[in-house]
C-alpha cells in the first residue's frame, strides 16, 4: 500500500508550464543586442586584436587538421606493418613446414 504523503514525485498529475519565451530565446536575443552595440563601439585596436584572434583560431584549426591527417597516416602505417608481420610469419611457418617435410622425406 502506498503512503499518500510519500515524496514520490513521479505520481504527481499537476504539471507546471511556463508560457513565456524560453531561456535560450530570451538570452540569445540579449546577447545579439549586446554584440551589435559592442561592435559599433569597437575601436581600431580591438578590431586588430579580433583579427589576430581570428587568424590564430584558423591556424589552430589548420594544425588540428594536419594532426588528424598525421594520426591517420600513423594508423595506416601500423596496419601496413601488422600485415607485413603477418605475411612474414605465414611465410616463415610455410618454410618451417616445408623443411620438416623435406627432413621427413629424406628419412623415408
Amino acid at each position: 500500500m502506498m503512503n499518500r504523503f510519500s515524496n514520490d514525485y513521479s505520481t504527481r498529475t499537476t504539471k507546471y508550464e511556463y508560457s513565456g519565451p524560453s531561456y535560450e530565446q530570451k538570452y540569445k536575443s540579449k546577447a545579439e543586442e549586446y554584440w551589435k552595440l559592442s561592435s559599433l563601439e569597437q575601436t581600431e585596436e580591438e578590431r586588430e586584436l579580433q583579427d589576430l584572434v581570428d587568424k590564430m583560431r584558423s591556424m589552430v584549426e589548420q594544425f588540428r587538421a594536419e594532426i588528424n591527417e598525421l594520426h591517420e597516416m600513423h594508423d595506416n602505417a601500423i596496419q601496413k606493418r601488422d600485415s607485413l608481420i603477418n605475411e612474414y610469419q605465414t611465410a616463415k611457418y610455410a618454410l618451417d613446414v616445408e623443411e620438416l617435410l623435406m627432413k621427413f622425406r629424406t628419412k623415408i
